[in-house]
């Protein structure tokens, strides 16, 4: 069931660890784009599964 996935991208700065940019698209076609951690909460809900670029070696360096 493709409509419960989210592909998502998220664009950081590795000095400050700040998110710079979060981008998504749910297999609904729907779409986010933003750095608003919260309105990303939001899209995400009813979500079953996400699923990252590059999120193990570059994402989640982040502690």
């Amino acid at each position: 069931m493709m409509s419960s996935i989210a592909f998502i991208d998220v664009e950081a700065d590795p000095v400050s660890q700040r998110i710079l940019d979060i981008g998504s698209v749910k297999g609904d076609g729907s779409s986010f784009h933003s750095n608003a951690i919260d309105k990303f909460i939001e899209f995400l809900k009813g979500t079953q599964f996400i699923c990252g670029h590059n999120i193990f070696n570059h994402d989640l360096w982040c502690n």
